[in-house]
């Protein structure tokens, strides 16, 4: 008995008292988080999440500048070696300090094979503890924008781990779970409390946080609501204050109501296709027979059966931008003489497919993530249908983002649709992932449809190490001519995202789709 109270007091010292009338934030979205484990699986969703939690040595201002976050400062030494100052006096959620031993332990875990975060760390060949508060990074090569590419490196307690038996990643699509699949010990301004997954996550103001607190949030509750039209109706009803990633035909209802609104803008990812390009035979296909996906002529074909512009008038309702590359304007290295799209022309795909051996088309199956991408579903429908009207045999594939990531990282999607947004703001961070050859160091990572050019694999070397940007950007350009040449990837469009929020509500909307809390207040 007695044990049983003095268990049930320290679960209530844990929790701080705000009173009967804490300053909630009820947050919802059409996609949960997968893993709370912050090298688990490195979705735009799961590290938008985290980084109200977890922190990294580097973060983006309100204006989306570097600034100082767990280092305080930051020198290129040597062309491959960087000294980064680790702030003092932090401390995790649960009171252990931070020092360089989490630094060079979170590297370590990042690098692992079961991490899904090496993406964020394509630079960093090793790293090092110089004192207690100073960690020297060693880049494989001259590396100008590795304090870019930190930006979503996240830092977690090397003690916290090691007592929790989760010094390695539990990967979601090897079925791994740990305690960190469930628990959190960042050193951010919010702790999570409470995790259910797909139906709640309860987050506190964490109240040893070491910068100074913009919001006025006591409690925020994440909770998952994947029908469009229930997310809509519950932010309506009041149960909700903010709706990310509000369905298009749905932001005049909201602006329509007294007390409510949306914030708009143009989003950093660019959406496209992948097609298969690895497996010799198509799932499902008879056995032994040609992928037809290999055929340039037959992505050529695909390319030109797209009418973007239909697709963003109707589907999209205007609020998005054509892509011919599979960087965003607002990505460095983007030009706008090299951003155009095959024309248009479904007569010249069924020419295409005649002349590569299919006259009568193929079937083709088309995987797509429910409740992930604005108006995804309408635009994935749009494309089968234009497809069919080319000759090919398209039938889509719904599935919700638990089964959708394993699906198309088993290399067996023969199309699939997908948004990538650099969080560097670099166009070597898309091209390094999705035109590098898999297996290749640094390379590859979201590179699912098997795509692999010895010149390009050549040119991200290339793009990551040089120093000189007008010779860096010259590289960046070769390097989109042959991918649009080659149609390795179909670009598609940039969207805009719409967030319904109540006017009580006061918050920074980021073009990477990222919920700072940190900027939130409710008055």
């Amino acid at each position: 008995m007695f044990r049983f109270i003095l268990i049930a007091l320290l679960c209530l010292t844990s929790v701080p008292s705000y009173g009967s009338h804490p300053n909630r934030f009820v947050w919802s979205a059409q996609s949960g988080v997968t893993t709370l484990d912050p090298h688990g699986m490195f979705t735009a969703t799961n590290i938008s999440f985290y980084h109200n939690i977890y922190e990294t040595l580097v973060r983006r201002s309100k204006t989306l500048d570097l600034e100082p976050g767990l280092a305080t400062s930051w020198k290129n030494t040597s062309p491959t070696t960087w000294t980064f100052s680790l702030r003092q006096n932090v401390t995790f959620h649960d009171g252990t300090p931070f020092t360089a031993d989490d630094v060079v332990f979170s590297f370590n875990r990042a690098k692992h094979p079961d991490s899904d975060a090496h993406a964020s760390l394509p630079s960093m060949k090793s790293i090092k503890k110089i004192d207690p508060y100073t960690v020297e990074i060693t880049t494989d090569g001259p590396c100008a924008i590795l304090p870019n590419e930190i930006t979503v490196w996240m830092i977690m307690s090397k003690k916290w781990c090691e007592t929790h038996h989760c010094i390695t990643p539990a990967n979601p699509t090897k079925k791994q779970e740990f305690y960190s699949t469930r628990h959190t010990n960042g050193t951010g301004p919010f702790k999570v409390v409470q995790h259910q997954t797909d139906i709640e996550t309860k987050l506190i103001r964490n109240d040893k946080w070491w910068d100074k607190a913009e919001h006025n949030l006591d409690e925020v509750l994440f909770r998952p609501l994947s029908n469009e039209s229930t997310l809509v109706s519950s932010l309506m009803a009041g149960d909700i204050d903010f709706a990310q990633s509000v369905p298009y035909h749905l932001i005049n209802k909201i602006e329509g109501t007294k007390g409510f609104t949306t914030l708009k803008t143009a989003e950093t990812a660019t959406m496209f296709l992948g097609l298969n390009q690895h497996e010799g035979t198509l799932e499902g296909h008879p056995k032994g027979s040609k992928n037809p996906l290999l055929d340039l002529r037959v992505r050529q074909a695909i390319y030109h059966a797209i009418d973007i512009e239909s697709i963003i008038k109707i589907s999209l309702r205007g609020l998005a931008h054509p892509a011919g590359l599979l960087i965003s304007p607002l990505v460095n290295g983007f030009d706008e003489k090299q951003n155009k799209r095959l024309d248009y022309d479904p007569k010249l795909a069924r020419h295409l497919l005649h002349e590569a051996g299919y006259p009568e088309g193929f079937k083709l199956v088309f995987d797509c993530p429910q409740g992930r991408y604005a108006q995804g579903e309408d635009v994935a429908k749009a494309i089968i249908g234009m497809l069919r009207k080319a000759g090919i045999q398209a039938e889509i594939n719904l599935m919700p983002i638990s089964k959708y990531y394993p699906q198309i990282s088993s290399g067996k999607s023969h199309m699939y649709f997908m948004g990538l947004l650099p969080g560097t703001y670099d166009a070597h961070v898309t091209y390094s992932c999705l035109l590098g050859t898999k297996g290749k160091p640094g390379q590859g990572h979201f590179n699912h449809c098997g795509y692999s050019n010895p010149k390009i694999s050549s040119l991200i070397e290339g793009i990551r190490t040089e120093l000189n940007q007008q010779k860096r950007r010259g590289l960046i350009q070769e390097a989109s001519r042959i991918q649009s040449e080659d149609s390795a990837y179909i670009p598609l469009y940039q969207s805009y995202q719409i967030w319904g929020i109540k006017n009580s509500i006061k918050m920074i909307q980021r073009p990477d789709n990222f919920v700072s809390l940190r900027w939130v207040t409710k008055n």
